[in-house]
């Protein structure tokens, strides 16, 4: 009667022990989860600090006023270089009517639906 009785306070100790236990070790789990979060949010932070620091920066101002509203230094020249064929707009309309059903002239003619049957078995381009 002794041992079994034993055993029930045992098991009665040992259970919100045991439950206790696996609580504490899932809070540890969650802690070192959030610990990690903690720390990329930080890494984050000063990536995005360095950013912030960068675009206040004088030599990001000076970059954007130049590239953006088109400003110099007092004393600079700008010299602007133009690629001839990019900007040859006569060779430009050419080559676009040179390309076979781009031009408005020439229609392209239609198929009738059994000869598209005909050219699709027989791979005929007609």
């Amino acid at each position: 009667m002794f041992p079994l009785i034993g055993l029930i306070l045992v098991l009665l100790i040992g259970y919100p022990l045991v439950k206790k236990i696996n609580q504490q070790i899932m809070l540890n789990r969650e802690i070192e989860e959030l610990s990690e979060e903690m720390e990329r949010i930080n890494n984050k932070n000063k990536k995005l600090e360095e950013i912030v620091g960068y675009l206040e920066s004088a030599s990001f101002v000076e970059k954007e006023a130049r590239l953006n509203l088109d400003l110099r230094k007092p004393g600079e020249k700008v010299v602007v270089v133009k690629d001839k064929t990019s900007f040859d707009e006569e060779n430009e309309i050419e080559s676009v009517y040179m390309i076979e059903g781009l031009d408005k002239a020439v229609e392209p003619t239609e198929k009738i639906n059994p000869q598209k049957w005909w050219s699709y078995f027989f791979n005929e381009m007609i």
